[in-house]
C-alpha cells in the first residue's frame, strides 16, 4: 500500500539513507534536509510503501514560484508509481498554497517523469568540482572597491540586489545561511558603496553566488578560494552563464554532470540566470 505524508523530524535519519541509495552517492544529506525543513516545514513529503519509507520530494516556495528538489525513490522500490505519487501530491499542495509556477533541475533519469507533469526544459545546470583543494590569490580590483563579510544588517540591501536576478526575494534563505555561517558570506561594494555581488562559501558548496558583472564575480570567487579551506568545492552553474563556466574551468574546476533546468506554469518571470554564478542547491535554486 502506498501512502504520501508530510516529512517529520523522526524520518530524517531513515530518509537520508533513501536519498543516498537513490542518488548512489555516499555521504549524509541529513544536515541539508534539516535546513530544507527549517525553511519550508510544510513543503516536504515522504512516500511509505507497505509502511516502509520509500521516497522523498519537497519544495521551497518563494513569492513568485516554487523550487522543487530532492526527488528520491529507493532503487528497490522503483517502477511502482512512487515518484509519480510524490509529484502529484506535491503539485496539489502547490495549488493549495496558490503557487502556479514550479522550477526544478532534472537528472536524465528524472526528466521523463517531469515531462509527464508538463514541465518543459528552459536551461541547463552544470555541476563543477574543484580538482584539488588549493588556495588562490585574490585578483586585483578597482580603487574604492572592497570585499566585506556579510551580516544581518546587510540583509535588506542584499535581498534588494538579489531579487531581480533570482526572480524572487530570498530573505528567509539568506537569514538561515547567515545564522548558520556568519563568517562565510561575502559581498563586494563599489566606490559608491553599492553591492555589485555576493557569495556564500558553505562547507563544500560555493553558492548562492550572484554578480552584476564579470569582474565582481571573479573577485568574489578568488576571495573565497584564497581562504584556508580544506575541502574541494562544488558549484552548480546555470548553463545561461557562459562566463561562469569559463571562469571556474580556468581555476581548475571540472564538469561533473549536466542537469536540465525545467519549468511548469506560465514562466513570465524576469529572472536573469546569466548573472547567477552559483545556485544555493538543487532544492533551493
Amino acid at each position: 500500500m502506498l501512502h504520501v505524508r508530510n516529512l517529520t523530524s523522526n524520518d530524517l535519519s531513515l530518509i537520508d539513507l533513501v536519498v543516498q541509495a537513490a542518488y548512489q552517492q555516499p555521504g549524509s544529506r541529513q544536515k541539508a534536509l534539516q535546513q530544507y525543513v527549517a525553511l519550508q516545514a510544510d513543503g516536504w513529503f515522504v512516500a511509505e510503501y507497505n509502511s516502509a519509507l520509500a521516497g522523498l520530494v519537497g519544495a521551497t516556495v518563494y513569492d513568485a514560484f516554487a523550487y522543487i528538489g530532492m526527488m528520491s525513490v529507493l532503487p528497490s522500490m522503483q517502477r511502482r508509481g512512487i515518484g509519480r505519487a510524490l509529484m502529484e501530491h506535491l503539485l496539489l499542495w502547490l495549488e493549495q498554497v496558490h503557487c502556479p509556477v514550479a522550477l526544478l533541475d532534472a537528472t536524465p533519469a528524472g526528466a521523463a517523469l517531469y515531462q509527464h507533469f508538463d514541465f518543459v526544459a528552459v536551461d541547463t545546470v552544470e555541476e563543477w568540482r574543484q580538482a584539488s583543494a588549493q588556495r588562490i590569490s585574490v585578483v586585483d580590483y578597482p580603487h574604492g572597491w572592497r570585499v566585506d563579510t556579510l551580516s544581518l544588517v546587510d540583509l535588506a540591501q542584499l535581498v534588494t540586489f538579489d531579487a531581480p536576478y533570482f526572480g524572487a526575494e530570498r530573505t528567509a534563505l539568506f537569514s538561515l545561511l547567515l545564522s548558520e555561517m556568519p563568517q562565510r558570506a561575502f559581498v563586494v561594494r563599489n566606490h559608491r558603496d553599492a553591492i555589485t555581488g555576493y557569495l556564500f562559501a558553505r562547507d563544500t558548496m560555493l553558492g548562492p553566488w550572484v554578480a552584476c558583472d564579470e569582474q565582481t564575480a571573479e573577485l568574489l570567487f578568488t576571495y573565497a578560494l584564497s581562504l584556508s579551506l580544506a575541502t574541494r568545492h562544488v558549484i552548480q552553474i546555470p548553463g545561461a552563464n557562459q562566463h561562469a563556466l569559463r571562469l571556474v574551468e580556468r581555476y581548475g574546476f571540472s564538469r561533473q554532470r549536466v542537469l536540465t533546468h525545467m519549468c511548469r506554469g506560465n514562466d513570465d518571470l524576469s529572472r536573469q540566470r546569466a548573472n547567477i554564478y552559483g545556485q544555493a542547491s538543487y532544492a533551493w535554486g
